[in-house]
């Protein structure tokens, strides 16, 4: 189970209310020379995640008492198309 699971567990379990998201992204950034920011892409994976998000605001809807709330959102705005 992984830590995002875990939060909207947790929060259900003491009675909080909770926003919650499991981010996706299709890219990743970096530097070699700590001037030129280079990206690689990884539209499948980011495929894949985003599917993993969906799932995830799914089950949070499921939540009895409808104090957890799940939410999509990319890692950064910089990682993601528009088309995802």
């Amino acid at each position: 189970m992984t830590l995002h699971a875990l939060w909207p567990r947790e929060a259900e379990r003491i009675g909080i209310r909770c926003y919650a998201s499991q981010y996706f992204k299709e890219g990743m950034f970096g530097t070699d020379d700590g001037l030129t920011v280079r990206y690689t892409w990884d539209y499948e994976q980011g495929a894949r995640d985003f599917e993993d998000a969906v799932q995830f605001v799914r089950e949070t809807q499921q939540s009895p008492d409808g104090l957890v709330t799940g939410f999509l959102a990319p890692l950064h705005a910089d990682t993601s198309r528009q088309e995802l």
